[in-house]
């Protein structure tokens, strides 16, 4: 219940509501909405890459240890 309370107060907190918006996906949208949108990404690709190489990881052990 507290942390419910804490996500419904945000908004007083940091308000990202652009007054008069009509298009949500225009340049001139909220800046706060952008760099979150940019940090999502930038998190979407590092933990990518990550997997990717914990994959390639296992494939040498694999070859390494001489399994199939």
């Amino acid at each position: 219940m507290l942390l419910h309370a804490a996500v419904n107060n945000t908004k007083d907190i940091v308000p990202s509501a652009v007054p008069g918006a009509t298009n949500p996906f225009a340049l001139s949208t909220c800046l706060v909405a952008w760099l979150t949108v940019a940090l999502l990404w930038i998190c979407a690709a590092y933990f990518l890459v990550r997997m990717r190489k914990m994959k390639l990881q296992a494939i040498e052990s694999l070859v390494i240890a001489g399994g199939t």
